[in-house]
């Protein structure tokens, strides 16, 4: 449980820092752009208990899977952010 703890919280010193916003995320309304951010946030939570699962934490490939899913939600989730602050800056 412990190594579980130590790897989610290695996991929200990592942010990602998109270069420019792709240019397929810009092409969203402000409303799409907010439904998905709510949709990723959710299912970073539901990662972020995953993290917490038993199975999971004794499982060193099953935790390493996780970590990865859990970094390319979050590099989404700052993608569709900027693009989002983006879009809200121009309206």
């Amino acid at each position: 449980r412990q190594k579980a703890q130590q790897a989610k919280a290695a996991q929200k010193t990592v942010r990602a820092k998109p270069a420019a916003v792709d240019p397929k995320l810009a092409k969203l309304t402000v409303p799409q752009l907010e439904s998905r951010i709510m949709e990723a946030e959710g299912e970073l939570q539901s990662l972020d208990a995953s993290f917490a699962n038993p199975r999971v934490a004794s499982n060193p490939q099953a935790l390493r899977d996780l970590k990865m899913t859990y970094q390319k939600k979050q590099q989404q989730l700052a993608a569709l952010n900027a693009a989002w602050e983006s879009r809200a800056a121009d309206a």
